[in-house]
């Protein structure tokens, strides 16, 4: 387990170091890649313009966050 953790830690060290210049944009995509835009913003816009794709947006949301909420705990 020790290696997994270590070799973790190293990529985040070297993500941290190699792409240094790009944090405005890894920002942007961390505003727009947050789940809460998934029920406010997106679901409404697609399902507006496709129902059943709306739902699969929808229910996509729905078992990302819960499978992220499960994992976590």
């Amino acid at each position: 387990m020790e290696v997994v953790l270590d070799s973790g830690v190293n990529f985040i060290i070297y993500l941290q170091n190699s792409w240094a210049g790009w944090q405005s944009e890894m920002l942007f995509f961390s505003k727009v890649g947050d789940p809460r835009n998934s029920f406010l913003i997106y679901f409404p816009v697609v399902y507006h313009l496709n129902r059943n794709l709306g739902m699969s947006v929808l229910w996509t949301a729905i078992i990302s966050e819960w499978l992220n909420l499960v994992l976590k705990w």
